[in-house]
């Protein structure tokens, strides 16, 4: 998460900054990375786009019997810097210490 900080902390108010994500699952436990990504506490969410992947190394894969339908899509989320961030900023409170 504090590469996602450091990139929204670059961006000037009203700049918006978009990432792209997908779910992992290892050994068969599922990891939805979204959630953290969904729950960063700085701007304010603008989309969240759900795309299908394309040309993954693990197609090349086979995988025998699998359980469970094997991950196709990746998420973008867009968020937008709000003024907000701005007025702390000015206000010298740094902005992991306003919350």
């Amino acid at each position: 998460m504090l590469c996602l900080k450091r990139c929204y902390d670059a961006l000037e108010p009203g700049g918006r900054l978009a990432v792209l994500i997908g779910d992992v699952r290892r050994q068969g436990k599922y990891t939805a990375i979204i959630k953290d990504v969904l729950n960063f506490p700085h701007g304010e969410i603008r989309s969240v786009i759900i795309k299908v992947q394309h040309n993954c190394t693990s197609d090349r894969k086979s995988y025998g019997k699998l359980e469970d339908p094997p991950i196709k899509h990746e998420y973008c989320i867009v968020f937008r810097k709000t003024t907000e961030a701005l007025a702390h900023k000015e206000g010298g409170l740094p902005l992991e210490m306003s919350a």
